[in-house]
């Protein structure tokens, strides 16, 4: 039995017409673990994995455990690419022929392929498409299945019959995904990702909640800047405030009472956004990654 990480990365960057889209990602992955790769759109989760697959240049190391052979690993990309032509049903049947495996029943009912057995590929909607590209990653259950945001364009149904798919699963999965609660319930461990950079090692969520020193916040009006350095952000129009105590929590809504705003606020326990922000990660979506 052959032991250690199925994939170690080391000092990843990658670098796109003088635009640097990663830096220095380091992390490894172990057999039968799930890793869930978090941010916002445009935070380099895309081009980390195009560039696990070995689709773009880039500088450092991406090892893959010695033992493994082309057909352990599998991708599903943003855009699952195949022969526009044909029909679902077709494309699953060409899949078993190319890896010698056969249908995965299960899967297929899960992620309900058979509703769309007889549509040609290219009308399948955005979600459809992801579906099949999901189906394709996983009949074979391989060692490894590293997956862009594979849930995009799904309906809350499927997205609990995918969770239910992977944990079941006996190999490693490595997930991008934006949806903060997405990434808090299906991880063993999460690696949060922000302009190209990771924002920490890849640690559980309780492990992220631990690192901060914060028990809530106060989300309050833009124009509200507390005073006594409270740590803060503003998003989409409102101010987070957080607060240790609950002694800073007073003293807030203090501050709020004085300046006639106390009535506007909202008080909250931390969510993954906060710690994504208070890690160091920008909220606003970027274009391209």
């Amino acid at each position: 039995m052959v032991d250690g990480p199925l994939l170690t990365v080391e000092d990843l960057s990658v670098v796109v017409e003088g635009r640097r889209l990663l830096e220095g990602v380091s992390f490894s992955v172990e057999p039968g673990e799930r890793l869930v790769i978090l941010g916002v759109s445009g935070s380099g989760k895309s081009i980390l994995i195009e560039a696990l697959a070995g689709n773009v240049p880039h500088a450092g190391a991406v090892r893959y455990r010695h033992d493994l052979q082309k057909k352990d690993i599998r991708f599903c990309f943003d855009q699952f690419a195949t022969i526009p032509l044909l029909k679902t049903g077709e494309v699953v049947k060409l899949m078993e022929n190319v890896l010698g495996a056969p249908r995965n029943e299960e899967i297929l009912e899960r992620l309900r392929i058979n509703e769309m057995w007889d549509k040609l590929v290219k009308v399948l909607s955005k979600g459809e498409r992801k579906r099949l590209g999901v189906y394709v990653a996983l009949f074979t259950d391989p060692s490894l299945v590293v997956m862009d945001e594979p849930t995009d364009g799904m309906d809350p149904f499927l997205r609990e019959a995918f969770w239910k798919i992977i944990g079941a699963r006996r190999g490693a999965t490595i997930i991008s995904t934006h949806l903060w609660d997405e990434a808090r319930e299906n991880h063993d461990r999460i690696m949060m990702i922000s302009e190209g950079k990771l924002l920490a090692p890849p640690v559980s969520v309780a492990d992220l909640f631990a690192k901060v020193p914060y028990r809530g916040k106060i989300i309050t009006t833009e124009a509200h800047v507390p005073a006594g350095g409270f740590r803060h952000f503003v998003h989409d129009g409102r101010r987070f405030i957080f607060f240790s105590t609950d002694e800073e929590k007073q003293v807030i809504l203090q501050q709020l009472s004085q300046t006639g705003e106390v009535a506007g606020y909202t008080l909250l326990p931390l969510d993954m956004r906060d710690l994504y922000a208070l890690f160091g990660g920008k909220l606003t979506e970027r274009s391209g990654e």
